[in-house]
Formats: structure tokens, C-alpha cells, sequence
């Protein structure tokens, strides 16, 4: 099978919530850029990830060529998304004519169109790949530049273009060569195209040869066999369906993986233009340097607070601060940074370390609306059952103000007996809370494996938005903001 990389067969266990907590379908909208049949194919790459650091580095390749020679995957990306629309229409008809009574003219054509499309649209690739293959040399893309010529010799294509075309010619009343043997019961058996002519060949009067073994269908003898002619060739064409089943799962599984990486293409571009910075994870790079959201980015078309920090060496990071203060969208900046890691893209950063984790999961508040069947403290704790059902050593969990709709002694309960159970199977934890008991008793206990963050507070000549190692305060700022409401109010009495 041809294609572009290897595809991932895995996918996040609760794509739902990631897609929902991290924003995932602005990044898709901003990488899709209005070919909107692109997005769910480019969410479907997004929400697949690598398991294996070698799989990310040679997508990463991949990603990065086409970055470099957008031309090549706009001209792939077009012919691609033409054939693969053009051959399930295709398909569908000729599945959807099996058991019901077609004229054998219309199934010809049905048969003959998907071939065309098939041989049409492999040579214009291979075309394009022949063209380009200097400057795919060394690249990420010589694979699937060379596949076109492995998988399909050219002197292969060249004889496919002329069968179709000489099938063409047949439907216009030309002549094809048939070879086979009669069976039990006068039967065809084992019957072949031998040649295929637009036009007929002078001399033709017989349409059957003792000396050759051969059956020749001319247009005289078309006239009165017709309906044994087209019984015969619709047998043949009929035989060619395993071979389109096999180029229509190929053009999927391309049609895929060229919107994905044409996506790719465009965001780059959009964030060069807009001066977003993006690098490729890399795995001796420890320290994250000027991460930002993407998702806030592309929205606002303005560069956002970044953020650096190392996480080397840490098990689980606790963010708390005040409100307001970013808290919230520097996690999403970190969901986003690391799923875009395992899909082989670039990230909204300065620097990334190549990290991979055995799963994904995010538990974010959600709104309490008409379709929850129960109270949003229960339903915070079904997910959270589901979530550490399905995690393991190795897994990277996110949480956003996880149990804030409990008292503060119960979700300081929950939230340190997760986080231990956590640590003591190796799973990571990113959590925004709101509990400073919870927080303040953690880092006694544990702060070599944990990482603890604070959100920068004007009030202490803290940048808003920026995220400060800092050990936790036993404050949720409330007073600060009293405080600050008070004196609003002497400065504009009503």
C-alpha cells in the first residue's frame, strides 16, 4: 500500500473530551483553512498518536518536508481528494448494482469509470513525483515518491492508460480480442483480453478462430451477439473489482493522511505570517521555552502570553494562583503542545521535549445542561472512574478545577488520594485546583517528584499569565479583589 507515513491504529480513549477540553476544532479549522471535507480527516489524524519516539521522528520528517515544499502536497492533496470522492461514488454503484437487473451497457460503463479514475489519477501522481523527485531527495517524502515507481512500474501504468483507453474505443464500437477454452456444458471458461482496438480491423469477418483459439468481436458481429459480448466483458470487468476494493482502501488511507499533512502545510505558513513560533519536539531538549495556545492564538490572531519551564524530572505538576489568571489556558497550552507532539507536528513553542505517554485523558469542568442525566459532582466522578479504568503506568492525565462543585474538605480527599495513587503507579498528573489545602499539604510531602506552579499576580510585579515555580499559598487572592473593588468604588463614588 502506498502512502505518505505509517499510520497510527490507536486512538485516545475519550476523543470526545480531548477534542473538547483542549479546543482541538479551532486548531482543526485553522490547519483546514476552509476545505471544510479536510476536518474530519485532520481530526482523525490529531486524535490517533504515535506510541513510539522513532514513529515521531519520521513523521515529523514527513510534516517537515511538506512544510518546505507546500507546492508538492497542494498538487498531491488536489488529485488525491479528486480520485478518492470520485471512486467510492464509483464503487457504490457498482456494489449497489449487484443482485438487480442493470443493463450490461450500464454496468460496463460503472466498471469502466472506476478503472479510469484508478489508472488516471495513479499516473498523475507518479507524474508529479517524477517531476518533483529532485527536490524530494534526502526528504521526508523520497518514500512515497519512490512507492509510485516500486508499487507501480511505469511501463504497468502505460499498459493500464491503454487498456482503458482501448476500452473506450469498444464502447464506440471498436473490437476486443478475447482467448479462452470452452467448458462443460458450452460455458466460457478462463477468458482473457488479449488486445483492444478503437477501431475494427480490416479484414475481420470471423468471430471465431480454430487456428488462433481466439474469439474476435467485430462490429458486424456485434450487431447480432450484443448481449453475449457484453455478458462476457461485464464477467471481466467484474474481475477487476477486487483490484478497485484494493485502490479505493488505498486512496482513504491517502486521502487522510494528504489532508493531514496539507493542513499542516497551511498552519505553518498562517503562523509564519502571523509570527507564531513552532518547532519540532525534540528528545535532548528538556526545557519547554515559549509555549503558548494555539487555539487562543488562532482565535485572537495574536501571539498570547508564552510560558518556559523544565519538566524533567517531575512526576506530576500543580498549578494553582489566582483567578483569571491563565491558569486554566496554560494547561490547554500543554494538552495542545503534547497531542500535536504524538501526531508528528510541530508545536506552539519555542522548544519541546519529545516525550511519549501511554495515553491521554482530560477532566475539565464541564457546564451543567438539560442532557445530564445526573448532578455535575456525580458526573465528575463517573468520568473520573472511567478515566483510571483506562489509564496506566505511563499515561498522562489533565485536570481543570477537578471537583469544584463539592465542599473543599471532600475534593481535598479526593484530590489527594488521586494524586497519590497516581504517583505511586507512575501515571502523570497536570492539574489546575482551586484547593490550597490540598496543594500546601502536597508539597510537604512530596516536592521532589512534584512540580508546583503559581499564576503571576500584578500585585506581586508578576507578568498576568505567566506561570512561576512558587510554593503554594494558602490563599485564593479573594481579599486582593475585595480589596481592589473597595478602592475602585472610592475612585468613581456613584
Amino acid at each position: 500500500m502506498i502512502q505518505f507515513y505509517e499510520p497510527s491504529h490507536t486512538a485516545y480513549y475519550d476523543r470526545k473530551a480531548i477534542e473538547q477540553d483542549l479546543n482541538l476544532v479551532t486548531i482543526v479549522r485553522g490547519m483546514a483553512l476552509k476545505e471544510y471535507e479536510d476536518e474530519s480527516h485532520i481530526l482523525e489524524e490529531l486524535l490517533h498518536p504515535l506510541q513510539e519516539k522513532e514513529q515521531i521522528r519520521q513523521r515529523q520528517q514527513v510534516v517537515k518536508a511538506c512544510c518546505e515544499h507546500p507546492e508538492f502536497i497542494e498538487e498531491c492533496h488536489r488529485h488525491i481528494v479528486k480520485a478518492a470522492g470520485k471512486l467510492e461514488g464509483e464503487m457504490d454503484s457498482i456494489l449497489d448494482s449487484r443482485g438487480k437487473n442493470h443493463l450490461n451497457e450500464t454496468l460496463i460503463s460503472t466498471h469502466l469509470e472506476a478503472l479510469r479514475t484508478v489508472v488516471y489519477a495513479t499516473a498523475a501522481l507518479q507524474q508529479i513525483c517524477e517531476r518533483e523527485k529532485g527536490k524530494l531527495q534526502g526528504t521526508g517524502l523520497d518514500t512515497f515518491a519512490e512507492a509510485w515507481f516500486t508499487e507501480l512500474p511505469p511501463e504497468q501504468v502505460k499498459e493500464q492508460i491503454e487498456l482503458v483507453e482501448n476500452l473506450d474505443g469498444f464502447k464506440r464500437k471498436g473490437e476486443i480480442t478475447l482467448r479462452g477454452h470452452m467448458a462443460e456444458g458450452l460455458l466460457l471458461k478462463d477468458m482473457e483480453v488479449t488486445d483492444a482496438r478503437e477501431k475494427v480491423q480490416k479484414g475481420s469477418r470471423k468471430w471465431l478462430s480454430r487456428d488462433k483459439g481466439s474469439m474476435i468481436l467485430d462490429e458486424r458481429m456485434f450487431e447480432s451477439a450484443v448481449e453475449f459480448i457484453d455478458s462476457v466483458l461485464v464477467e471481466i470487468l467484474e474481475g477487476c473489482v477486487p483490484y478497485l476494493k484494493k485502490w479505493q482502501e488505498n486512496f482513504r488511507l491517502l486521502r487522510r493522511q494528504a489532508a493531514f499533512l496539507y493542513g499542516c502545510s497551511k498552519l505553518y505558513r498562517h503562523g509564519q505570517e502571523l509570527n507564531f513560533l513552532f518547532s519540532f519536539p525534540e528528545q535532548e531538549k528538556a526545557e519547554i521555552l515559549g509555549l503558548y495556545d494555539l487555539s487562543l492564538a488562532l482565535q485572537t490572531h495574536k501571539n498570547p502570553v508564552s510560558n518556559s519551564l523544565k519538566m524533567e524530572g517531575y512526576d506530576a505538576l500543580v498549578i494553582t494562583g489566582a483567578n483569571q489568571g491563565g491558569k486554566s489556558t496554560f494547561l490547554r497550552s500543554m494538552g495542545i503542545a503534547q497531542v500535536l507532539c504524538q501526531a508528528g507536528m510541530y508545536v506552539p513553542a519555542g522548544q519541546y521535549p519529545l516525550q511519549v505517554y501511554q495515553g491521554i485523558f482530560t477532566h475539565f469542568t464541564r457546564r451543567e445542561d438539560a442532557s445530564m442525566t445526573m448532578g455535575k459532582f456525580e458526573e465528575e466522578l463517573v468520568r473520573m472512574q472511567e478515566i483510571l479504568r483506562h489509564a496506566k503506568s505511563g499515561s498522562l492525565i489533565l485536570l481543570n478545577e477537578t471537583f469544584a462543585t463539592t465542599t473543599e474538605i471532600t475534593a481535598y480527599q479526593i484530590a489527594m488520594d488521586l494524586m497519590q495513587a497516581c504517583l505511586d503507579t507512575t501515571v502523570v498528573v497536570w492539574t489546575v485546583t482551586h484547593i490550597t489545602s490540598f496543594a500546601r499539604d502536597l508539597y510537604k510531602k512530596q516536592p521532589e517528584r512534584v512540580l508546583f506552579l503559581s499564576a503571576g499576580r500584578e500585585a506581586n510585579q508578576e507578568q498576568r499569565y505567566t506561570m512561576v515555580p512558587k510554593e503554594p499559598e494558602n490563599t485564593s487572592y479573594g481579599l486582593e479583589l475585595y480589596d481592589e473593588i473597595i478602592a475602585r468604588r472610592k475612585e468613581y463614588p456613584c
